[in-house]
């Protein structure tokens, strides 16, 4: 019994519940845990009254800036998980689908040029030293073209 008592001392220990009904009458119930303003019935009615979050938004402050392309496929693959729950439509997943995709092809062209840059920079160095060479002691500069069967050679 002594339970029950403290428990009803605690109860009325907490304020009332602050929601006013349509004709101004103030509910009577205590709240539902210290630091709320709503009673256990009118917080549920609330939050299920409450428009639901907006998963994109939610996307949107995840990401950051996004600089690599892993970082993009990861944003897709949130997108198809949105889509597949039905908390976004998937129109509007098409839509930021192919704009990630676009930023996918933007980045390929960002690395793609910073390569070029790289070896642009760098001068072209070719290493002759196992490149053999023929020996110009043993050709004779003056020596006549041997004959082609095509071609007759021209008398000097």
């Amino acid at each position: 019994m002594e339970r029950t008592d403290n428990r009803s001392k605690e109860v009325d220990s907490l304020p009332l519940c602050s929601h006013v009904y349509k004709h101004g009458r103030l509910c009577r119930q205590p709240v539902a845990k210290p630091g709320e303003i709503l009673c256990s019935t009118h917080l549920r009615s609330h939050a299920l009254a409450a428009p639901p979050s907006d998963p994109l938004a939610e996307l949107a402050s995840e990401l950051g800036e996004i600089s690599e392309i892993h970082q993009v496929g990861a944003f897709i693959a949130k997108l198809m998980k949105l889509a597949c729950q039905s908390r976004i439509t998937f129109r509007r997943a098409v839509s930021l689908t192919y704009m990630a995709n676009s930023l996918i092809n933007a980045i390929r062209l960002q690395h793609a040029e910073e390569a070029r840059a790289a070896k642009d920079d760098d001068e072209l160095r070719i290493d002759w030293t196992d490149v053999p060479r023929p020996a110009s002691d043993r050709i004779n500069l003056n020596q006549q073209p041997l004959s082609d069967t095509l071609h007759t050679p021209v008398p000097a």
